[in-house]
C-alpha cells in the first residue's frame, strides 16, 4: 500500500470519527439506570431480587404451557416429563456450544483448529435439533394429537419471549 492511499484511508477515518463522535456524546454522558441492562444486579438472582429456583420456574412453565395449549392433566403428565428432558438435553448441548465458541475466541487458533471447532458446534446443533424432532415424535406415540403439539411449542416459545422481556425490562411488568 503506498503512502498515498495509507493517507485518505487515515483522513477517512478521522472525518468519521469527527463527524460521529458529537452524536455520541449526549449517549456516553448518560449515566446507567439500575436494572437498565439485560441481566439481574445481583449473580444468581432474579429481576426481582430473589435466588432463582429451577423447581419453581418449571413449575410456572408448566401451568403456562398447559394453560396456553390447553392440556388435560392426563397430557401434561404425558408432556411434560419428555419436555423437561428435552430441555436438559439443550442446555447441555448449548452449553458446550458456547464454551467450544468462546474458547475458540480467546485462543488463537489456526484456520484447521477454527474448522474442527465449526465442525462440533455444527454437530452439537444437529443433535440440539434431532432432539427436539424425536420429542415431538415421542409425544405424537404416546397419543397427542398434531394439533397439542403445534400448541405446545407455540406456547414454549411464547413463556421464552416473555420471560426474556420480562428479564430485560428488570422484572418490571407491562
Amino acid at each position: 500500500m503506498n503512502k498515498t492511499t495509507r493517507f485518505f484511508q487515515i483522513a477517512v477515518m478521522a472525518a468519521a470519527m469527527a463527524f460521529s463522535a458529537p452524536a455520541a456524546l449526549p449517549v456516553l454522558a448518560q449515566r446507567p439506570q439500575p436494572n437498565q441492562g439485560m441481566r439481574p444486579q445481583q449473580p444468581g438472582k432474579g429481576p426481582d431480587g430473589k435466588p432463582f429456583n429451577p423447581a419453581e420456574f418449571r413449575e410456572k412453565v408448566r401451568a403456562f404451557i398447559t394453560k396456553e395449549a390447553g392440556l388435560s392433566k392426563k397430557e401434561a403428565d404425558v408432556v411434560f416429563p419428555l419436555f423437561f428432558d428435552l430441555k436438559d438435553l439443550q442446555r447441555d448441548l448449548h452449553k458446550k456450544i458456547d464454551r467450544a465458541c468462546t474458547h475458540a475466541a480467546r485462543e488463537r487458533l489456526t484456520e484447521r483448529e477454527c474448522q474442527r471447532v465449526l465442525a462440533e458446534v455444527q454437530r452439537l446443533q444437529r443433535q440440539a435439533v434431532d432432539a427436539e424432532n424425536q420429542f415431538y415424535d415421542r409425544l405424537r406415540a404416546r397419543g397427542i394429537t398434531a394439533s397439542k403439539v403445534l400448541r405446545i411449542k407455540a406456547a414454549d416459545e411464547k413463556f421464552r419471549r416473555s420471560t426474556f422481556h420480562q428479564v430485560a425490562r428488570g422484572g418490571q411488568r407491562r
